[in-house]
């Protein structure tokens, strides 16, 4: 049996000796595709899956994007004593999903 601090070592050997993050991604996830678990419904499915860094990147573009959005509305945030931010969040969260 194969411990965990095991097979973290060995993995960090190897991975010492692949070009790219990406591939190594990749390698692992082919490597272990056999490895299921099963979810809440009992679906079987990958335990192990990898995020590219091109996909990291699009989430943190859009996430900042997003953070532009959200920094101050171009009108008060007042009108008669209401409170207009709730305006402001949903007009954010619309623009952002377009």
């Amino acid at each position: 049996m194969v411990t965990l601090d095991e097979w973290i070592a060995y993995y960090e050997e190897v991975s010492s000796s692949i070009d790219t993050d990406d591939y190594f991604g990749e390698m692992l996830v082919k490597c272990w595709s056999a490895l299921k678990t099963k979810t809440a419904d009992g679906r079987l499915v990958p335990a192990i899956s990898y995020v590219s860094a091109r996909d990291v990147n699009n989430v943190e573009k859009i996430l900042r994007k997003s953070r532009r959005m959200l920094r101050a509305p171009p009108h008060s945030h007042c009108v008669n004593g209401l409170r207009r931010w709730p305006l402001w969040w949903r007009h954010c969260a619309t623009a952002s999903a377009a």
